[in-house]
């Protein structure tokens, strides 16, 4: 009798030893599977995104966006008296009407190397670079992302 407990209490030890060890391997695919799942649903959203900002600069109200974002920056520099603005190449056609949308502010237009929009503003006098392009937004984004779940979003900008 004592010998068949033993052999029992053995079986019974190896199979829960075999079910655990099967569990743990089932749950380490369970949480592989979801964080492929959720790191392909963020690649998704950031491609998303990134379509969106791409269209925002064929929008009619981008030149509007533009002054906001030029405003938003001389807010931030009480003062000027003169800037650099850096914008694409495609967005020099709106330099007279950030121009007009800036009085007492003697602006420069230059080309910027970004490519999604929006307006990088240089106060030499101030000593002040505000960086309102889309690129450095986009890239903040990510990078606040990635931070906040622990996911990489490599590839998700479509580069």
């Amino acid at each position: 009798m004592q010998e068949e407990k033993s052999k029992l209490k053995a079986f019974t030890s190896a199979v829960t030893a075999a079910a655990q060890e099967r569990a743990a391997k089932i749950n380490a695919e369970t949480e592989q599977l979801e964080r492929e799942a959720m790191e392909d649903c963020a690649d998704d959203v950031f491609a998303e995104v990134r379509r969106r900002v791409l269209e925002l600069p064929e929008q009619p109200e981008y030149g509007n966006t533009l002054k906001e974002q030029l405003w938003r920056a001389l807010d931030a520099v009480p003062g000027a008296r003169s800037a650099r603005v850096l914008l694409r190449r495609e967005d020099m056609r709106f330099a007279q009407s950030l121009n007009a949308a800036s009085p007492g502010v003697r602006l420069s237009f230059e080309e910027g190397g970004f490519s999604l929009g929006g307006l990088v503003f240089e106060c030499a006098e101030k000593g002040r670079k505000i960086d309102l392009s889309f690129d450095a937004a986009l890239e903040d984004l990510e990078g606040r992302f990635s931070e906040i779940t622990g996911f990489s979003l490599e590839g998700a900008d479509g580069q």
